[in-house]
């Protein structure tokens, strides 16, 4: 469904919820799953799909609110995480992977088996951020014009803050955008 955390009941998990004990359930909800995912295999990858989505969101839905608050602190340093994990496997640095990129990977790929909900990253944000850190200051070193460097990081953390403020204004523009792309 499109609200994230909520279950939206179907007649599937009605009939399921009532007359099944909760181990009854999760054998009925596994075989609901594994015929739905044989009947259209594309919903499955759709639904792949909107976990990854969900996963790097940049709204919480859960925590603050279902109507979806901005994360101003998680949109600021994903551009950079992104960046320093690259260059990360680019100059195959295996400290950094083995105790930085493989928690990540090991819960990202969690959670797309399971749920991929934003909270589901909140275990491993403290290692994007030492990562966006390192991107950080190794794009201040390569930097030309430091000044211009430094005031695009205020602008880029003003933006995000903006963003903030005006969450749902923000919500809906990529909203729109999703929908655009039949993920919404």
């Amino acid at each position: 469904g499109k609200v994230l955390g909520v279950a939206q009941p179907d007649a599937v998990s009605v009939r399921i919820m009532e007359n099944a004990s909760e181990v009854e359930q999760n054998r009925l909800f596994m075989q609901a799953a594994i015929k739905d995912i044989a009947q259209d295999p594309v919903k499955a990858l759709k639904c792949v799909a909107l976990k990854n989505i969900y996963f790097w969101s940049i709204f919480d839905w859960e925590i603050l609110g279902l109507n979806g608050v901005y994360n101003f602190s998680t949109a600021i340093i994903l551009p950079f995480f992104l960046i320093g994990m690259v260059w990360i496997l680019i100059f195959k640095d295996r400290r950094a992977i083995l105790f930085l990129l493989l928690p990540i990977f090991y819960t990202y790929v969690t959670s797309l088996v399971f749920m991929g909900l934003p909270r589901n990253r909140y275990t491993v944000e403290q290692f994007m951020i030492i990562i966006a850190s390192y991107s950080m200051v190794r794009l201040y070193d390569i930097a030309r014009r430091k000044a211009v460097y430094v005031f695009s990081i205020g602008a880029w953390l003003c933006l995000n803050i903006w963003l903030f403020y005006n969450s749902p204004a923000t919500k809906e523009f990529f909203k729109v955008i999703f929908q655009k792309l039949n993920l919404w």
